[in-house]
């Protein structure tokens, strides 16, 4: 039985029944061909996602690729999409989406290596103490001391072409006068950037390496100024107004309330307490303490607003001035001059970029609620800094944007018609936030399971509190504070400020003590957020019937949630610390030498806020037991065992199927399996599950592969 002919419309405006029954009349693949083409001028949308998953693919190469591979990824798609594009023929309707989705693919996997190479820097090799003479790049006040940041340093006993771009150091007390630019020395413990203390955990070392950090570590005693900067370039200039707007904002509202208002206005967050941190993530209001897409929102809107006002008050130049263009165009100036005090990390560019767009669009007349200009933005990121695909920030900033875009498309968040009384347009306001802290929170939450084990249950509570009275109070008395520090009358407007923060601290202590203010659930596999992430694209980026398809790859991603199996056990490159999965899901962590960085993170990701009690000597928890030699973990009929001793290996040989070995021992006497220090230190850690049939080890290095941020 033939078909009928299918048509692009005919896709338009179906219900999902009407959608299956018209699957079923014209065939799947003619179904999918209409679909796609009706959907002609919403591809332009995923070329920032081809762009991801070709940078996506050049970081899980087990392998760096040479630079000139990368080059000619491009070339043959290039002369096929030329072909395509000037030749006539059938096969050119089906065959161009096809090559316009592998182009961006294959354009992310030639400039990543590019991006990757022009950063290259050296790195420390190996952990010591040096004698560090260096410049200042920036100096940030911390809980306890100060933290530097130098670069131009000089190693005592390592060579000028080895010595890295970038130094980061902890000092245990203040320096007085210190400003960027000064010349510095000082002896520190340095040590490089750290690898990921389990496979698929956060890469520190990573990270660093593209912000050219080399070596890492804390003063072994003061820092002694060698000269002061006579003069600076624009770069440290910027880095000194930064320490002068965190100095004045300090001593006109000391205490938590200052430190969250230098975060705020600065972006230097050092002094922040850990509670503070803790309180405000398990609240849902950490995005407030990194400047983001809304603070650069906040600030240009309020700009925006003002100089409308301002002109509307001023009827001759109403009349004779665009008020809305020129508004634009001092939020837009405002934003870049609020982007510079910040110190422009990568979050805050993002958030520059996307709100710049806006704002031009503003001015050239055309809406700037697009999604494609969130496309724009993106694809402008992802070509000039391709890693920070990698980060949580790009991954949740976006989510949430396509997702406020995609809510406002559809109409869910549009206005009612009809404006009400003030009572009215209150509610709508309230209800206006709490909508979009749904959907936000929607989007972002399988970004937050996945790098923080974490999902803040009250967040809409919290956000209905602290996102009006950062917008209304904090950020425009923190902005006018800013403007008149050259008066000497900033205090002021900082206490008010102050005074606003200190409300938000409450509320988030108040939530945060709520039972079950926060669910924290082990990390899933990476699978899981793929399918999720790839569905939700597939729901807000298409505009017909089809798009609902994406709820099938939400789902998915639901279900491979569920059925991720965390290690029974965990080991970390020394050998020395070890955690075991109990058969109630707990982790406990062994008491022999303690790391709180690794414990910290392994229980992170295990979804515990502090580990279970490790068996005592002689007294078996579960399926493991330890004695004054070691442990045996045995489980589904396998038996691993830790010696800690040299007298028990050979008996944990002898009745093992795998022998983890603390001693300098790297064989077993028979042909029982040993893992032994060395190749520990060349494994980097790893993880281990304890099967029927076998027992599977995935290591550290295996997941990271050969790459210039881990030799």
């Amino acid at each position: 039985m033939a078909h009928r002919p299918f048509h692009p419309a005919d896709v338009v405006g179906l219900t999902g029944a009407q959608l299956g029954r018209r699957v079923m009349a014209a065939g799947l693949g003619s179904w999918l061909l209409g679909a796609l083409l009706a959907e002609r001028e919403r591809w332009l949308l995923w070329l920032p996602v081809g762009l991801g998953a070709g940078i996506a693919l050049y970081f899980a190469l087990p392998r760096e690729p040479p630079v000139w591979l990368g080059l000619l990824y491009g070339l043959p798609l290039l002369a096929t999409l030329c072909y395509l594009r000037w030749s006539p023929g059938p096969e050119r309707p089906v065959a161009l989406p096809l090559v316009v989705a592998l182009a961006p693919i294959a354009l992310g996997m030639a400039i990543a290596p590019v991006r990757t190479w022009l950063v290259e820097a050296p790195v420390l090799e190996r952990r010591a103490a040096y004698m560090v003479e260096a410049r200042v790049r920036l100096v940030e006040d911390r809980v306890r001391g100060e933290r530097l940041l130098l670069d131009r340093a000089v190693l005592e006993g390592v060579d000028p072409q080895r010595t890295p771009a970038l130094i980061r150091v902890s000092l245990r007390s203040r320096v007085e006068g210190l400003e960027p630019g000064d010349r510095v020395r000082l002896r520190a413990l340095l040590m490089p950037p750290s690898a990921p203390v389990e496979p698929h955990g956060f890469d520190f070392a990573r990270q660093a390496y593209f912000t050219r950090l080399g070596a890492v570590g804390y003063a072994l005693g003061d820092a002694q100024v060698l000269a002061h900067a006579d003069r600076r370039g624009w770069a440290l200039g910027l880095a000194a107004v930064r320490q002068a707007i965190a100095h004045e904002v300090a001593v006109a509202v000391p205490g938590t309330a200052g430190a969250i208002a230098v975060a705020l206005l600065t972006g230097l967050r050092g002094a922040l307490p850990d509670h503070i941190w803790n309180q405000w993530a398990i609240a849902g209001i950490a995005h407030l303490l990194a400047i983001s897409g809304l603070h650069l929102g906040l600030v240009a809107g309020t700009l925006f607003f003002a100089v409308r006002i301002a002109l509307a008050l001023a009827p001759p130049l109403a009349l004779r001035l665009p008020a809305k263009k020129l508004a634009a165009l001092v939020a837009l100036l405002g934003a870049f001059g609020y982007l510079l005090i910040s110190g422009a990390p990568v979050p805050t560019q993002r958030a520059f970029a996307m709100t710049a767009l806006a704002l031009l669009a503003v001015m050239v007349d055309r809406n700037p609620f697009s999604m494609r200009l969130v496309a724009w933005a993106a694809c402008a990121i992802l070509l000039l800094r391709p890693e920070s695909l990698l980060g949580a920030s790009f991954q949740m900033s976006f989510g949430a944007v396509v997702a406020l875009i995609a809510a406002y498309e559809t109409g869910v968040a549009k206005r009612p018609a009809g404006a009400g009384g003030l009572d009215r347009r209150l509610l709508m306001y309230i209800g206006g936030i709490a909508l979009t802290t749904l959907v936000a929170s929607a989007a972002t939450t399988p970004f937050s399971i996945y790098h923080f084990s974490r999902f803040p249950t009250y967040g809409i509570v919290t956000n209905l509190i602290a996102v009006p009275l950062t917008g209304i109070w904090i950020m425009p008395w923190g902005m006018l504070g800013v403007l008149l520090i050259p008066l000497g009358l900033g205090g002021l407007c900082f206490m008010l400020m102050g005074q606003g923060i200190e409300v938000i601290i409450a509320a988030a202590a108040v939530v945060a003590d709520l039972p079950g203010a926060a669910l924290a659930v082990p990390r899933p596999p990476l699978a899981a957020l793929l399918a999720t992430v790839l569905g939700s694209l597939w729901l807000c980026l298409w505009h017909t019937a089809w798009r609902r398809l994406g709820l099938i790859g939400i789902v998915m991603g639901l279900v491979l949630m569920t059925l991720g199996q965390p290690p029974d056990l965990l080991v970390d490159a020394r050998g020395q610390i070890v955690a075991v999965r109990r058969d109630d899901g707990r982790v406990a962590i062994s008491p022999w030498q303690r790391d709180r960085w690794i414990t910290d993170n392994w229980l992170q990701s295990a979804g515990q806020a502090e580990a279970a009690p490790w068996p005592a000597d002689g007294v078996p928890e579960g399926p493991l037991a330890c004695d004054a030699l070691g442990c045996v973990l045995e489980r589904h009929g396998r038996r691993v065992a830790l010696a800690r001793r040299p007298e028990a290996i050979d008996e944990d040989c002898r009745h093992a199927d795998l022998v983890m070995s603390y001693p300098r021992i790297e064989l077993c006497p028979n042909a029982t399996p040993l893992i032994g220090p060395r190749a520990l230190r060349r494994a980097g850690g790893m993880a281990l599950w304890l099967e029927p049939s076998r027992i599977e080890i995935l290591t550290v290095r295996e997941v990271r592969g050969d790459r210039p941020w881990t030799r």
